[in-house]
């Protein structure tokens, strides 16, 4: 009986091959989501010192534009290599 129920369990507990493993999606998703959001805020700080009462230097906007650059280069390289990996078969994903 004990070893029914074992397996049983295992069978419930195991992810059926071909579906989505919803944890490490959404855990990829909330990375980009937060990353987004920091380049809106960066965004939305460039919007609000340009209205004349901030006098930007060369310094700020190109530092500004790299931070920017790195976070969507992280968001790019993040997708890219979840895109790699389910072409390859190791991903979360199931292959269409």
């Amino acid at each position: 009986m004990f070893q029914h129920l074992h397996n049983l369990w295992k069978r419930i507990k195991r992810p059926k091959q071909g579906l989505v493993a919803f944890p490490g999606i959404f855990e990829r998703f909330q990375e980009l989501l937060q990353n987004h959001q920091q380049v809106m805020e960066l965004i939305a700080d460039l919007g609000e010192k340009s209205g004349g009462e901030y006098i930007f230097d060369r310094k700020y906007l190109s530092d500004t534009v790299d931070e920017m650059h790195t976070l969507f280069h992280v968001d790019v390289d993040t997708v890219d290599a979840e895109v790699k990996d389910i072409a390859i078969g190791k991903g979360d994903l199931p292959r269409q």
